[in-house]
């Protein structure tokens, strides 16, 4: 699971884990944790997309996304997202960095499976705080607002958790899911997989937590801990990561923390998620900003038509003064 990118079917991804392998052990293992960023963020399973994982549910999980990104006429990067509410999808910054709305297309499911429904993008709200290509990124978060909703998905996951939640070294059990690379590294399948793995935050919390890198931005990562088995992949990208039924994280980077080579499936992996707790305020707004336009569309709606009837009270007061008037003359 390397996280700089998104996954490139044509192989046109901006970081490619073969540049890095000439690079000093540590230069290698910090130049990585970017290439996972853009570039993958997936499950490595030896059995399909994640390794050792499953395939999940689409009925029980409904709001796990493909998304897909245009990177040229022929070209184009896939990631993972999940639906917040029925015209938001929540993904990774470094997923919609260097796009137009135009570019992207969401999936509900694998664009494998033929004739699958996917949807076009109106907006993109990226995180300010991302800076594309750096070490240790903050603020790999974005959201995509679509066109339409799915008419057959009714059920959204809830994002939240707290660092409260990791206290005392307390970890969590939690599931990841993704539309990353298969088990040969070579094609995306046509099922989602999803994985289990503890999950840690904290200071020191990640490996390599003494580098300057993870230093600077420790409280926006949420680690999970190697087991050996697991890891995301390639496509992975942007993915939920839930705990306790809630979206806590969403798929970022990963980096060999031993050194060496980073490819999807090593045992010295580990992947890295942003915590929505740390950037809930900038979510939140998005969010309300537009439910505040679906709100507004139906007083409009509400408005236009026939007049309001009158109160029956005032209807009975007028009857009463027209038949006195009428009495009188």
């Amino acid at each position: 699971m390397f996280a700089l990118s998104q996954t490139s079917v044509a192989n046109v991804a901006v970081v490619d884990g073969s540049f890095f392998r000439s690079l000093e052990p540590f230069e290698c293992v910090i130049s990585f944790s970017v290439a996972l960023f853009e570039h993958h963020s997936t499950f490595h399973f030896n059995n399909g997309l994640i390794y050792n994982g499953e395939i999940f549910d689409s009925h029980k999980y409904p709001y796990v996304m493909y998304l897909q990104f245009q990177n040229g006429p022929t070209s184009f990067s896939g990631c993972t997202g999940s639906m917040i509410q029925k015209l938001l999808v929540l993904t990774a910054a470094h997923c919609c960095y260097g796009h137009k709305e135009i570019d992207v297309k969401v999936f509900q499911g694998s664009p494998l499976v033929y004739n699958h429904i996917h949807h076009n993008v109106t907006k993109i709200y990226q995180h300010e705080d991302y800076v594309f290509g750096s070490i240790g990124p903050r603020g790999d978060i974005c959201v995509l607002k679509l066109e339409k909703p799915f008419p057959n998905i009714k059920k959204f996951i809830k994002y939240g958790g707290s660092p409260k939640d990791f206290y005392n070294n307390k970890q969590l059990n939690c599931t990841m899911f993704g539309f990353g690379r298969t088990g040969n590294n070579q094609t995306k399948g046509k099922s989602g997989y999803m994985m289990t793995n503890y999950v840690i935050h904290g200071e020191t919390a990640c490996k390599l937590y003494d580098s300057t890198e993870i230093k600077k931005s420790w409280e926006q990562y949420l680690c999970l801990v190697p087991n050996g088995r697991s890891t995301t992949c390639r496509g992975d990208s942007g993915g939920p990561m839930v705990c306790n039924g809630i979206q806590y994280g969403v798929c970022s980077f990963g980096y060999p923390y031993k050194g060496g080579k980073g490819e999807c499936g090593l045992p010295d992996q580990q992947e890295i998620y942003s915590f929505i707790y740390v950037h809930r305020n900038w979510l939140n707004k998005i969010v309300k900003i537009n439910s505040e336009k679906k709100k507004k569309k139906k007083k409009k709606k509400r408005s236009s038509g026939n007049l309001p009837k009158p109160h029956h009270t005032l209807h009975a007061i007028l009857t009463i003064l027209l038949y006195n008037m009428l009495t009188f003359i």
